[in-house]
Protein backbone atom coordinates (compact mmCIF):
# COMPACT_ATOMS: atom_id res chain seq x y z
CA UNK A 1 0.00 0.00 0.00
CA UNK A 2 1.77 3.36 -0.74
CA UNK A 3 2.50 5.88 2.45
CA UNK A 4 1.98 2.15 4.69
CA UNK A 5 -2.04 2.59 4.71
CA UNK A 6 -4.02 -0.20 5.11
CA UNK A 7 -7.25 -1.49 3.36
CA UNK A 8 -10.41 -1.54 5.32
CA UNK A 9 -11.61 -4.80 6.30
CA UNK A 10 -13.70 -6.75 3.73
CA UNK A 11 -17.22 -7.18 4.30
CA UNK A 12 -20.20 -9.05 1.98
CA UNK A 13 -22.83 -6.48 2.37
CA UNK A 14 -25.09 -7.95 -0.35
CA UNK A 15 -25.34 -11.79 -1.73
CA UNK A 16 -28.71 -12.50 -3.45
CA UNK A 17 -30.14 -14.93 -6.21
CA UNK A 18 -33.47 -14.77 -8.06
CA UNK A 19 -34.55 -17.07 -9.90
CA UNK A 20 -35.66 -15.58 -13.71
CA UNK A 21 -37.38 -18.73 -15.89
CA UNK A 22 -34.67 -20.93 -16.45
CA UNK A 23 -31.73 -18.34 -15.04
CA UNK A 24 -30.49 -17.33 -12.14
CA UNK A 25 -28.61 -13.98 -11.55
CA UNK A 26 -26.78 -13.36 -8.83
CA UNK A 27 -25.98 -9.95 -7.09
CA UNK A 28 -22.71 -9.20 -5.05
CA UNK A 29 -21.66 -5.81 -3.37
CA UNK A 30 -18.06 -6.15 -0.72
CA UNK A 31 -17.51 -3.18 1.36
CA UNK A 32 -13.97 -2.46 2.19
CA UNK A 33 -11.07 -3.86 0.68
CA UNK A 34 -8.23 -2.88 -1.94
CA UNK A 35 -8.53 -3.58 -5.49
CA UNK A 36 -7.78 -4.94 -7.70
CA UNK A 37 -9.98 -7.41 -6.94
CA UNK A 38 -10.09 -11.26 -8.09
CA UNK A 39 -11.98 -14.25 -6.83
CA UNK A 40 -14.92 -16.41 -8.30
CA UNK A 41 -18.58 -17.23 -7.92
CA UNK A 42 -19.02 -21.02 -8.04
CA UNK A 43 -22.65 -23.24 -8.74
CA UNK A 44 -23.27 -26.48 -7.04
CA UNK A 45 -26.02 -28.67 -6.75
CA UNK A 46 -26.48 -29.23 -2.93
CA UNK A 47 -24.79 -32.38 -2.66
CA UNK A 48 -23.02 -32.60 -6.19
CA UNK A 49 -19.51 -30.89 -6.87
CA UNK A 50 -19.36 -27.27 -8.69
CA UNK A 51 -20.93 -27.44 -11.87
CA UNK A 52 -19.57 -24.01 -12.99
CA UNK A 53 -17.17 -21.29 -12.04
CA UNK A 54 -17.29 -17.80 -13.11
CA UNK A 55 -13.93 -15.82 -12.87
CA UNK A 56 -15.05 -12.12 -10.81
CA UNK A 57 -12.63 -8.80 -10.64
CA UNK A 58 -14.63 -6.53 -8.92
CA UNK A 59 -16.41 -5.79 -5.47
CA UNK A 60 -19.70 -5.56 -6.81
CA UNK A 61 -21.75 -7.07 -10.07
CA UNK A 62 -23.83 -9.85 -11.35
CA UNK A 63 -23.41 -13.13 -13.17
CA UNK A 64 -26.08 -15.08 -14.57
CA UNK A 65 -26.33 -19.04 -14.28
CA UNK A 66 -28.51 -21.54 -16.34
CA UNK A 67 -28.73 -24.40 -13.58
CA UNK A 68 -29.32 -28.19 -14.86
CA UNK A 69 -33.33 -28.63 -14.63
CA UNK A 70 -34.68 -29.68 -12.02
CA UNK A 71 -31.67 -29.20 -10.17
CA UNK A 72 -33.38 -28.79 -6.53
CA UNK A 73 -31.51 -26.77 -4.39
CA UNK A 74 -28.74 -24.64 -5.97
CA UNK A 75 -26.10 -23.39 -3.78
CA UNK A 76 -23.97 -20.38 -5.29
CA UNK A 77 -20.43 -19.23 -3.48
CA UNK A 78 -18.68 -15.95 -3.74
CA UNK A 79 -14.63 -15.96 -2.77
CA UNK A 80 -13.42 -12.64 -3.62
CA UNK A 81 -9.94 -11.17 -2.40
CA UNK A 82 -8.21 -8.15 -2.79
CA UNK A 83 -4.89 -6.67 -3.64
CA UNK A 84 -3.50 -7.01 -0.37
CA UNK A 85 -4.57 -11.05 0.25
CA UNK A 86 -7.58 -10.93 2.86
CA UNK A 87 -10.27 -12.18 1.55
CA UNK A 88 -14.42 -12.97 2.22
CA UNK A 89 -16.47 -16.01 0.95
CA UNK A 90 -20.14 -16.07 1.40
CA UNK A 91 -23.21 -18.16 0.16
CA UNK A 92 -26.93 -18.40 -0.83
CA UNK A 93 -28.75 -20.40 -2.64
CA UNK A 94 -32.49 -21.12 -4.79
CA UNK A 95 -34.66 -23.88 -5.13
CA UNK A 96 -34.52 -25.20 -9.20
CA UNK A 97 -37.62 -26.72 -9.78
CA UNK A 98 -38.64 -26.05 -13.46
CA UNK A 99 -39.65 -28.62 -16.03
CA UNK A 100 -40.04 -31.17 -13.05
Amino acid sequence: MPGGTSCPSMAITTLTVHVQAERVVVTWNVAGGCGPFSGTVSAAVQGQPTYQTYPITAASGTVTDTPPRCAGVVIYRLTLADGSGAYVSGSASALIDRDC
